[in-house]
């Protein structure tokens, strides 16, 4: 009633679509602010740019109005990337690394809607030949999904940093995603930042698979009887 690579097809587009999303989802202020609150201590070191260093600090809130910045710079939201009163405050190198990070997002944005597009294209096909098939499709599709992102989301958990360095060399091969522990970009964005959204992300990602898999196979053993 059902192929194999139909199901794998459905499972291989609900991740990356389901992915993007609540990257884009948990990416927001409140989530920012959420997790640097719990870990931050109440001001942080920030310097000037290449153009004109010196040390100074910045608060939560301030660094709250720079992930803005940013995240509407990479996810294709906004032109230009954050500046402070017309002034460069990051460096070179900085800026060139979110440039290539904006590429790779706008790109996975254009993907998550493409992979929608064939998810749903697949369940309207095998729904064409019985209802019961886009069911067993959605059922098998949402549980390798979740048990897929439910296996990479423990290994992060116990093996985050060589995971997360591996994922920065496979995407950025060009190699410019090293700074130096006191960079305004990793004061923005902390490692312990990463693993909260990480493990948020997949978490509700799982949640949401195990829902689809709960739904589909109650409503298959339904129409069974």
């Amino acid at each position: 009633m059902t192929s194999r690579w139909e199901t794998a097809g459905v499972a291989v587009c609900l991740s990356l679509a389901g992915l993007v999303a609540l990257a884009i989802i948990f990416g927001g202020t409140a989530t920012y602010e959420s997790v640097m609150r719990a870990y931050a201590p109440a001001t942080f070191r920030f310097v000037a740019g290449d153009a004109a260093p010196r040390d100074a600090r910045i608060d939560l809130p301030g660094l709250a109005r720079y992930h803005a910045a940013w995240f509407a710079y990479v996810t294709g939201d906004a032109q230009d990337p954050p500046l402070s009163f017309g002034a460069e405050v990051f460096t070179r190198d900085e800026y060139a690394h979110m440039r290539d990070v904006r590429q790779v997002f706008v790109g996975a944005r254009v993907l998550a809607v493409i992979a929608a597009a064939v998810a749903g294209l697949l369940l309207v096909r095998a729904w064409r030949r019985d209802v019961r098939a886009v069911l067993i499709v959605a059922r098998d599709a949402s549980v390798a999904a979740g048990c897929g992102v439910a296996a990479v989301g423990l290994a992060a958990s116990v093996a985050f940093d060589p995971l997360f360095l591996l994922f920065h060399r496979i995407v950025f091969p060009q190699g410019n995603f090293l700074f130096a522990p006191d960079s305004n970009l990793l004061a923005v964005y902390p490692d312990v930042y990463w693993y909260e959204v990480t493990i948020r992300v997949g978490l509700t990602f799982v949640a949401a698979m195990a829902v689809i898999a709960v739904a589909a196979g109650a409503t298959l053993r339904r129409i069974r009887r």
